[in-house]
């Protein structure tokens, strides 16, 4: 009897494989450098989020399965947004798609709307 493959969704792959490469980073930057847990995390989910935009650019060009967009939006989302701004800017990926640029859009403002609460709850 012949078993069936199991099939993962492109959003579970990605997405874990995004979360675990961010971790991978975050922690030996915490841990060896002594950074503060935030800015590893930042760092790490910047650098992850950057390249996942130049994959899915090449898979673009290549024809392969794509990173859904949802995955690049919740990285952005999560602490992203400026490796997904320089994955724009570099690849010249997801620049010319208005509902995408919508979306990134909101995610900055509430990123920056939560530092500037943050600040101020701090000081």
């Amino acid at each position: 009897m012949a078993s069936r493959a199991r099939h993962t969704s492109p959003l579970s792959l990605y997405g874990g494989i995004a979360l675990l490469l961010s971790l991978g980073g975050a922690i030996p930057l915490y841990i060896w450098l002594s950074w503060i847990p935030i800015v590893s995390w930042m760092a790490s989910i910047s650098l992850v989020t950057f390249l996942f935009y130049g994959f899915d650019k090449r898979r673009a060009k290549n024809g392969g399965s794509r990173v859904p967009e949802k995955v690049l939006h919740g990285l952005a989302l999560v602490g992203g947004s400026v490796g997904g701004l320089g994955g724009m800017i570099l690849f010249h990926h997801k620049t010319r798609k208005s509902s995408f640029q919508r979306v990134f859009r909101i995610i900055v403002v509430l990123q920056i709307a939560g530092v500037i609460c943050t600040w101020f709850v701090i000081s």
